[in-house]
């Protein structure tokens, strides 16, 4: 039977990995194995559901999950049959989340309607949040509670902690180890998303030497007399 490599490694929705690119890379391959290595910081929940059902319907897929797994990419993983994560790696799940952005002058009465407004899409996020726990709880037995308290907590999980939760079913050890933490593009595009940095244990803090303001003095003046001498020497030649 032959093995069929799908890699999902940037945001997942319609503007990169979308549910029709998932499509599109299994179709014909409804006969061989699937192998989806996951590396995304996540992306829109409508396409990670349908991208989890396409796993689940096909019913032969392993998901292989490096640096940093969050949110959607997390709920994709799901739908594999098999869950492998590398040992050096990351994993987050967390509440979703709606974009709020409200910049105006408002009366009481334009208030209570963006009150209102707000209490919708509180409502709306709500049930998603429940739906996305229940595949949670699924997939590792815990607890309703147990899930839902770890995804308002926001918290990084390395792969131990993640193969303890039962999100996956394997840690593995890669043929070339990567510190991820070292990465500080990586680590700022994580912030950058919302999520919170990554324990960096390793980071080692830069300290700043304390400046020698006589010292510096001395050296700028002794510069300045050295170009004055020149100059002064210019001059004579110039005059001869």
């Amino acid at each position: 039977m032959a093995t069929h490599t799908i890699v999902i490694d940037g945001y997942i929705g319609g503007f990169g990995y979308s549910k029709q690119f998932v499509r599109s890379q299994m179709d014909g391959h409804k006969k061989d194995t699937v192998t989806v290595k996951i590396s995304s910081l996540g992306g829109s929940v409508d396409h990670a559901l349908s991208i989890f059902d396409q796993f689940k319907e096909h019913g032969d897929v392993t998901a292989e999950l490096s640096a940093f797994v969050a949110s959607a990419a997390t709920l994709i993983s799901l739908g594999a049959k098999k869950v492998r994560m590398n040992e050096n790696s990351f994993y987050l799940i967390h509440k979703p989340m709606n974009w709020v952005d409200e910049w105006d002058t408002m009366n009481e009465d334009d208030i209570e309607a963006l009150i209102e407004k707000l209490e919708k899409q509180k409502k709306e996020l709500a049930k998603i949040t429940l739906q996305m726990a229940k595949m949670y709880v699924r997939k590792t037995g815990k607890t309703l509670e147990e899930i839902i308290n770890l995804m308002k907590d926001n918290t990084w999980l390395n792969a131990e902690e993640a193969l303890e939760w039962g999100f996956v079913d394997e840690v593995f050890e890669p043929a070339e180890t990567v510190n991820y933490l070292e990465s500080e593009q990586l680590v700022a595009l994580i912030t950058a998303n919302g999520m919170p940095a990554p324990p960096r244990k390793n980071t080692q803090v830069k300290t700043v030497q304390p400046v020698d303001e006589e010292s510096l003095f001395n050296r700028v003046w002794n510069r300045i007399k050295e170009q004055l001498t020149k100059n002064d020497k210019s001059d004579d030649d110039n005059n001869h």
